[in-house]
């Protein structure tokens, strides 16, 4: 199941083990804040903060607004959606509403109803900055 596009083995996302799981009959209001991995497959309504990664199950409803490091989605996601690193749609996925990541990847069979703004990962800008002054100081040196 995780391992798409070089995602670990089972029961692992790209930023380490799932630290925490909403089961398929689950239902939760509020507040989620943790560090590392969670998966849903239930349904979570209000509001998810992480540095790490929110893996939305195939089963899994998600109403929020959602800051994380990455989003990867396999359910549906209705609010909107932060993310430092990617938001990968996986299909039969559905995400409705603002999308505000330096990447997005949708594959075929995921629909995508909403606006989406990309800014360049902070690192990049760097490394590009850093590399236009490199040019110029060999073509002035």
């Amino acid at each position: 199941m995780w391992q798409r596009n070089g995602e670990g083995q089972e029961g692992q996302s790209p930023q380490g083990d799932v630290v925490g799981f909403l089961g398929h009959n689950c239902t939760m209001q509020g507040t989620l804040n943790f560090d590392g991995s969670m998966r849903i497959d239930g349904r979570m309504e209000g509001q998810i903060i992480t540095t790490g990664s929110l893996i939305v199950g195939e089963g899994g409803q998600v109403k929020a607004e959602i800051q994380a490091g990455v989003v990867i989605c396999g359910g549906t996601i209705e609010g909107t959606v932060v993310a430092k690193e990617r938001v990968q749609l996986l299909a039969p996925s559905v995400l409705t509403g603002t999308v505000r990541s330096p990447l997005l990847i949708i594959e075929e069979g995921a629909q995508f109803n909403g606006t989406c703004e990309m800014k360049e990962r902070l690192v990049s800008a760097k490394a590009t900055k850093r590399a236009g002054e490199t040019s110029s100081e060999k073509a002035h040196g």
